[in-house]
């Protein structure tokens, strides 16, 4: 019965992987075909002098989060035994690559937040005290998304 599984399986595993190289054949096969219409549809429309269409440009990622305010939250020394230089590292190296991307990060110290002085709705978070977690909470309850969330 062993010998007739396993050669099931291999059968199995055969017509997959035949319908797998048959599905890439066929998308390529189907992309070039739009491709070459494509550039027929271009010829055409420059033989009758039509001017070439509008091309979309893409959102560059730039664009996209510059339009985003993020609050990143310092942990507390007392809370980073043996590695407040690394816990201070990562935020900050954190809010440096969210501003080279064109993002503005506010950054507040744990022990200060309240949900009335940060407004900010993108968090990124290295709190781990009682009142900082508290307050995210509350933060994350009237709509905020936490990254490092304390109810996670």
């Amino acid at each position: 019965m062993a010998g007739f599984q396993i050669a099931l399986a291999v059968i199995f595993f055969a017509n997959l992987s035949a319908f797998a190289a048959g599905t890439i054949i066929a998308d390529y096969r189907l992309q070039t075909e739009i491709d070459r219409q494509a550039l027929i549809r271009r010829e055409n429309e420059r033989a009758l002098g039509l001017p070439p269409r509008p091309r979309i440009p893409l959102i560059p990622v730039e664009i996209i989060l510059m339009k985003l305010r993020f609050a990143g939250i310092r942990r507390k020394t007392e809370f980073s035994p043996n590695h407040v230089v690394n816990d201070l590292l990562i935020i900050n190296q954190t809010a440096d690559e969210l501003k080279e991307l064109g993002a503005e990060v506010t950054m507040y110290d744990e022990g200060v937040i309240t949900p009335d002085t940060m407004k900010e709705n993108l968090v990124f978070s290295m709190a781990q005290g009682p009142i900082g977690s508290q307050t995210l909470l509350k933060i994350e309850k009237r709509g905020a998304f936490i990254i490092n969330s304390p109810g996670a």
